[in-house]
């Protein structure tokens, strides 16, 4: 589970997702000992939706306040949430409030990296759970998509992991996911993947049987300490070999993190929950098993591609990130991207480096670091090629010997950071003004000026302030593109961006008049000096756009200097000069957003809005 703040989210996912990112937030709230107001998070739910969130959020209160030794009772919320009896008291039966109370070995504290959903209760549940053949002996973890449950299977007198639907949750395509999860694990026999014994249907609610691991998860054992680097080196072999087994019969975990690998009493290491795990067909290509959708993932582990929402470049390359996120953490006592919130985070995973891990605990050896950001790349490309390859590697570093990765050189560092793009995708919208009309009327414009000045055309002053009148059209036509494309008030990076280029052209004029007014014997076509003056400006902004924006503005910008000089051999040649230039750039630009654009209606095609439960509950302690 992410980071996050106690401000409630306002995003906009599916519903099932809005649902459980909302708990996860609330949740860390308590945990914080902010005690966030119900309220607040329901403020933006559209009335019908307001029933679902008050009964999992609601849920999550109650629990905490049972930790923190209060008596919760349903009067303290009637009055509260009028209209909404049913959701309270279904809140109050899936916590068993009641049973709780009267038992006494409940524990306290639930613990580092658990969350409220997951305090395992001692004895039997008074829940909707009973399923013929199986004794529940107590409720393992519950997320947004399903319930996990400590049972006996009585057939066979051994104790399973038994997760089902909440009836309030088992709609037909909540029913057709944890089948789907059901399947993706059955492909699978690995002693790292937890196994799924069988499937069932009980009054039409499904279920599936699994392995009981009982030493709990990892998350459970991580206490913000570092770990001795070749246990770390081992146990994230162990779960690669797993991982690559999974890949090689075409199914993709997506969400690697702690809570999702479980130890057994001896200490090993069985990955778990596939409920957001992506199957491959026979042709390669990818097939969710669940709807995809904004985010799949949790933000502390997900990979970039999974950050931007593109569930069509999801794939094994994900599962490796996800693989080096976990190493970090255990090599550092930290994740890799320890963003305050949510959306920071997000940020992070999307355009931070990760802190070197040596830079963070003195003495890590050089070659464990080396494996572990080469898997945090950003490009999938850069990653291993497969996880059976992180784990030889793995191996190589635990006998001894070379490995294979090398760290990233400066010329490739630089490189990176030129290709990199950002915010690039926020002005997407932009790419047809680009191409239709910021590349033609730009060089029309110059092409103009240069042609009356090859001339001496008396008109050319006058024509000098056509290039500007054109501009600043550009820029309130694509003002108003982009508003109708994101009505909202623009973000922080629109902002800086349009205030970027605004101040360019103004500055540009206010220095072209600085510079006549200085020059005491006006010279011929003198007028023409606004052109280098333009072109290093301009080289300028690109420099200053491509941190937040694309890293290859930098070499725009490198182009625009060498450009500026040597307009100053034959001014009247400038005018030439910058409308080959300048158009050049924009039209490289456009293509770039063009393609993003492509990207994004192609993934777009690919995802239904996929929920993503944070806290999906794991066979096992959590």
């Amino acid at each position: 589970m992410s980071e996050s703040e106690a401000s409630p989210p306002s995003f906009s996912l599916s519903l099932a997702a809005r649902v459980d990112r909302a708990c996860d937030l609330f949740e860390a709230a308590w945990r914080e000992g902010t005690r966030p107001r119900i309220e607040d998070y329901l403020e933006a739910v559209p009335e019908p939706d307001r029933s679902t969130f008050l009964g999992q959020l609601l849920a999550s209160e109650l629990e905490a306040r049972l930790i923190g030794g209060e008596r919760p009772a349903p009067a303290d919320y009637l009055d509260r949430f009028p209209g909404h009896s049913a959701a309270i008291s279904a809140a109050f039966d899936a916590v068993g409030v009641p049973d709780t109370l009267a038992d006494p070995t409940m524990r306290a504290d639930p613990g580092p990296g658990k969350s409220f959903h997951r305090v395992e209760r001692a004895g039997p549940l008074r829940s909707t759970a009973g399923v013929p053949g199986y004794e529940i002996l107590g409720e393992l973890g519950r997320g947004g998509m399903g319930v996990v449950y400590k049972a006996r299977d009585l057939r066979l007198n051994r104790v399973v992991a038994l997760k089902t639907l909440p009836a309030a949750d088992a709609s037909p395509e909540a029913i057709s996911r944890l089948l789907a999860e059901a399947e993706a694990i059955a492909r699978l026999e690995h002693p790292q993947i937890v196994r799924v014994h069988g499937v069932g249907d009980h009054e039409g609610h499904p279920y599936f049987e699994m392995e009981y691991v009982d030493g709990g998860s990892l998350a459970d054992r991580l206490d913000g300490r570092p770990r001795p680097p070749r246990d770390s080196a081992a146990l994230v072999k162990a779960l690669a070999r797993a991982v690559h087994e999974a890949h090689r019969l075409g199914v993709v975990h997506r969400d690697i993190k702690p809570a999702n690998v479980l130890l057994s009493a001896d200490g090993t290491p069985k990955l778990t929950d596939f409920g957001l795990a992506k199957l491959l067909d026979d042709s390669g290509a990818r097939a969710p098993i669940t709807r995809s959708g904004a985010l799949l993932g949790t933000p502390g582990y997900m990979a970039p591609e999974q950050a931007e929402g593109r569930a069509s470049r999801v794939g094994p390359g994900a599962d490796v990130h996800a693989l080096g996120a976990l190493l970090y953490e255990l090599m550092t006592g930290r994740r890799p991207f320890p963003g305050p919130s949510l959306i920071e985070t997000l940020e992070q995973v999307r355009t931070a480096a990760p802190a070197p891990p040596r830079s963070l605990v003195h003495g890590l050896p050089r070659d464990l670091e080396t494996i572990c950001l080469k898997c945090l790349e950003k490009d999938p490309l850069l990653r291993y090629g497969d996880a059976r390859t992180l784990a030889e590697d793995l191996d190589r570093f635990l006998r001894g010997e070379p490995i294979v990765a090398r760290p990233a050189g400066a010329l490739e560092r630089v490189a990176r950071v030129v290709a990199r793009g950002r915010g690039d995708r926020e002005f997407v919208a932009w790419g047809p003004l680009m191409l239709l009309m910021a590349c033609p009327l730009v060089f029309l414009a110059h092409f103009t000026v240069f042609v009356l000045a090859r001339l001496g055309s008396p008109l050319l002053h006058a024509s000098l302030n056509l290039p500007v009148v054109v501009v600043f059209f550009l820029l309130a036509f694509g003002a108003a593109i982009h508003g109708r494309r994101l009505p909202a008030a623009p973000g922080p990076l629109a902002q800086l961006v349009m205030s970027t280029l605004i101040g360019q052209v103004a500055g540009t004029v206010v220095l072209c008049d600085v510079h006549r007014r200085l020059t005491e014997a006006p010279q011929p076509n003198g007028y023409l000096a606004f052109y280098p003056i333009c072109t290093a400006s301009m080289g300028m902004m690109f420099f200053a756009l491509g941190a937040p924006l694309w890293g290859r503005l930098y070499l725009a910008g490198l182009v625009c200097f060498a450009a500026a000089p040597m307009m100053t051999i034959d001014l009247t040649w400038a005018p030439l000069a910058f409308s080959l230039v300048i158009p050049t750039i924009l039209l490289a630009v456009g293509l770039h957003l063009r393609r993003l654009g492509r990207e994004d209606v192609a993934a777009s095609e690919i995802r239904d809005g996929e929920p993503r439960r944070d806290g999906q509950a794991s066979p096992g302690r959590r």
